[in-house]
């Protein structure tokens, strides 16, 4: 049995170094890793070479050698879903994966017996497609569970219209629903600690490449529903910890915005899988902000007056 994780590092060698080695390593059902070096230069490439134990450096068109972790230069930062594909492909030429462990660098291992725990669950129902564990924020009781279907309008104006501590609304919204959520088939797992079989991922076409950062789960979760007939399982039995949004700081401290990568991935995103024109998805975005907008003015103008509680 071949299980292969496939982690994308993007400008955090130090961190890749120490999940590849401390981490990962306490996963024995884990046969091979393929780290794949975003924006690589030969300065994060040679870091990343020498700082995984084991590792073997592989640049286009050199040879493949056979070691059991592997990192993979591409050139620029071609994103969360083109960085997964690129490690999946090569993993399918090479290394005859049965399953395919997708991570993000940023995570703690708590259970060595996750993988063992996931994949008997994954072959208790052929209906699972994709399977994750509870994910646990490291300092908070936060939770990162399985999220709901949204439209653009609950996804985007509904939050910051409505105050989440109605009850009566909150369990409809992504936070309340994570609260609530038992174990079993959810439209999205968290998409940064999860497993699939090898066969399904190639044969819903991957990860879908006009994503950059965000949907990359709800369009995988489409695809499985779409073309197998299978949806994503929530297993909360087993747990891993993560850390949080490396990437997306060090991304914003380039001055990107994140939340200009999540607005085109959702314009994407809900044009190609639920087929909503482009103005109404732009419309309930620009309302969102909006709203948002008009929330800070006057809670900032309460502050001024003093009459700062309860207006956020």
């Amino acid at each position: 049995m071949n299980v292969i994780a496939i982690v994308v590092s993007y400008k955090n060698e130090e961190m890749t170094c120490r999940f590849v080695n401390d981490e990962l390593s306490k996963l024995k059902e884990v046969t091979h890793v393929v780290v794949v070096n975003n924006s690589a230069n030969n300065e994060s490439d040679d870091l990343l070479h020498k700082g995984i134990a084991g590792a073997e450096l592989i640049h286009e068109g050199q040879e493949y050698s056979g070691s059991k972790i592997v990192v993979l230069p591409a050139k620029g930062n071609q994103g969360f879903a083109k960085g997964n594909n690129q490690g999946a492909e090569f993993a399918r030429k090479y290394m005859s994966p049965d399953y395919l462990l997708f991570t993000n660098d940023d995570i703690l291992i708590t259970d060595v017996d996750v993988i063992g725990k996931l994949i008997d669950k994954l072959n208790s129902d052929d209906r699972i497609g994709a399977i994750g564990p509870r994910i646990r924020l490291k300092d908070s009781d936060a939770p990162q569970g399985p999220i709901p279907y949204s439209n653009p309008w609950k996804r985007y104006f509904l939050p910051y219209a409505i105050p989440l501590p109605f009850s009566w609304y909150r369990k409809y919204m992504e936070q309340g629903y994570m609260e609530s959520a038992k174990e079993g088939f959810h439209y999205v797992i968290i998409g940064c600690f999860f497993l699939m079989r090898a066969s399904d991922f190639y044969t819903i076409g991957m990860m879908d490449p006009n994503t950059f950062l965000y949907r990359e789960e709800e369009c995988i979760s489409e695809r499985l529903q779409k073309q197998l007939g299978k949806q994503a399982y929530w297993y909360p039995q087993t747990d891993v910890i993560h850390l949080k949004s490396v990437s997306t700081k060090k991304n914003e401290s380039k001055g990107v915005s994140v939340n200009r990568i999540m607005q085109e991935s959702d314009l994407y995103y809900y044009q190609a899988y639920h087929h909503y024109p482009k103005w109404i998805i732009q419309l309930a975005i620009n309302s969102g902000m909006s709203v948002q907008k008009f929330r800070f003015y006057c809670s900032e103008a309460a502050v001024k007056i003093g009459l700062k509680e309860n207006i956020q």
